[in-house]
């Protein structure tokens, strides 16, 4: 994977996604601004090439795949570059006990009581958005999406951030709010998700209003196919004289899943959420093996996914 490796002192700051051609200097310095919360990072810091034979871009304004130095301007004293004690993750994390089984079959009963809630969820976003926001597809496998993830609300929500809460609780529905969605297609639903893309206010100094726009920001490769595009908002009124762009999703949702998505790709520490992807997989073996599924039930009953071989047998799922 080409990427564009940040240092600072010896020690690596950041490791950015890039493609050949490289990406703005502008989207690396607002990545840096997000892992390091310093505003204005570019007014304290530079970047220059690591090696003085690397191939640089012949436009100022791009970097491309290299090692770069992040370096203090002149008469300016650098200020730390901690990450913070507590990273941002867009989904709850899951306790030692979510590794059981029966606690797989408990969460499907809980997802599956509020129907209605869900039904009227999908349907207030289908009046609104009509298709996929991002790629205007419309077919079977468009999503009504959550941009602050559902599940928060069946685990704690007090572990959000108190800004995300108080907009969410701003909202008619709370989280559940259909003004906390949008409707994707299936892949750009999985990709937004798994935080290899997001998006960033283009236009005035009021996100959301008119004369601007939510432009998409590729963190990974997995998100490249959707750089550049626009999010759509649906013109209109509804029957109650409020205009569908007003019932987009608050500024603030959309900033905190793509601080989320920066932290999970961009530390060079690597995606922390991927546990629970190989932990679906393991859940789905058992349910799928009747093998398997005897071991699990005659053992102790627990899915391990640090000790999955996912070319391998269902059994060695479980222990």
């Amino acid at each position: 994977m080409l990427t564009i490796s940040i240092w600072n002192n010896d020690r690596q700051v950041a490791s950015i996604w890039s493609p050949s051609t490289g990406r703005p200097k502008q989207e690396v310095f607002m990545i840096l601004d997000t892992l390091y919360n310093i505003h204005d990072i570019e007014q304290i810091f530079y970047l220059s090439p690591k090696a003085k034979s690397a191939t640089t871009s012949t436009t100022p304004d791009i970097l491309v795949p290299h090692h770069y130095l992040l370096i203090p301007l002149a008469g300016i004293t650098q200020p730390p570059l901690e990450l913070p004690s507590s990273i941002p993750v867009l989904f709850p994390s899951h306790t030692s006990d979510k590794d059981s089984l029966s606690a797989v079959f408990q969460n499907m009963q809980l997802q599956a009581r509020p129907l209605a809630r869900s039904a009227k969820f999908r349907f207030r976003l289908a009046q609104r958005d009509r298709t996929c926001v991002l790629t205007n597809a419309w077919e079977d496998g468009v999503v009504a999406v959550h941009i602050i993830p559902h599940e928060w609300q069946s685990t704690d929500l007090s572990r959000l951030p108190q800004h995300i809460r108080e907009v969410l609780g701003g909202l008619e529905g709370g989280i559940g709010s259909f003004e906390n969605g949008m409707l994707l297609d299936s892949s750009a639903h999985t990709r937004f998700d798994n935080g290899h893309w997001g998006v960033v206010w283009k236009g005035n100094d009021t996100p959301g209003s008119d004369g601007g726009v939510w432009e998409v920001v590729a963190i990974t490769s997995e998100g490249a196919k959707y750089a550049g595009k626009s999010l759509r908002w649906l013109e209109g009124i509804r029957d109650d004289g409020v205009r569908w762009r007003n019932l987009f999703p608050p500024p603030e949702l959309f900033k905190f899943h793509l601080q989320c998505a920066i932290f999970k790709h961009c530390t060079g520490r690597g995606e922390g959420d991927d546990i629970w992807e190989d932990y679906d997989h393991a859940a789905t073996k058992v349910l799928t093996s009747e093998e398997a599924f005897e071991r699990w039930a005659n053992g102790s009953g627990r899915i391990v996914p640090s000790t999955i071989d996912k070319s391998g047998t269902a059994a060695e799922a479980v222990l």
